[in-house]
């Protein structure tokens, strides 16, 4: 089907979230799933929602085993990436979120359709627009109701945070 999301590419919110809520393995057979190296060292546990407790995670053999794929960016191309969205009225965004959007700008066809960013900062969201990737960003909820998964997320992680965040980016874009 045309514009279906066929991959999607994750910050750590996203990933936490997914783990969380037990909506991981949903997303990781459902979609090819594509993590920053950044990101990925930067996952080492996850509060579990029903027990509080810590629960470790091991990213590394969701590589090794191919349940994801780490993609790691040149320094420089990441550093290009901050040059193009950093500006005296933001947004800022973390290291992995930049890795993500370097992913974006240099992997992915502008025109793509079937390629979904999932983020849960507003700073990384805003940055699609001021990147033309605008068409990217969508949240978790919506990437994982496409595949049949319909428990309800936090506002963070719903379609009209993502909205409101594009719109901010869009704004900044105009003042450029």
């Amino acid at each position: 089907m045309a514009g279906r999301t066929r991959l999607v590419l994750l910050d750590a919110g996203a990933v936490f979230a997914a783990l969380e809520h037990e909506a991981w393995d949903a997303l990781t057979r459902g979609y090819q799933v594509v993590i920053p190296r950044i990101v990925l060292d930067e996952i080492q546990f996850y509060y579990s929602r029903d027990t509080g407790r810590k629960v470790f995670v091991n990213p590394e053999s969701w590589v090794e085993d191919g349940t994801i794929r780490r993609y790691e960016a040149q320094a420089t191309d990441v550093a290009e990436t901050l040059t193009l969205i950093n500006r005296p009225d933001g947004p800022e965004i973390h290291d992995g979120e930049a890795e993500a959007l370097t992913y974006l700008r240099l992997e992915v066809d502008p025109l793509a359709s079937d390629i979904a960013f999932v983020s849960a900062d507003g700073a990384a969201i805003q940055a699609t627009a001021l990147l033309d990737l605008s068409h990217t960003a969508k949240s978790l909820s919506e990437v994982l109701r496409m595949i049949g998964y319909l428990k309800p997320l936090p506002p963070r992680h719903r379609r009209r945070f993502v909205e409101r965040h594009l719109k901010l980016g869009f704004q900044r874009r105009m003042r450029r």
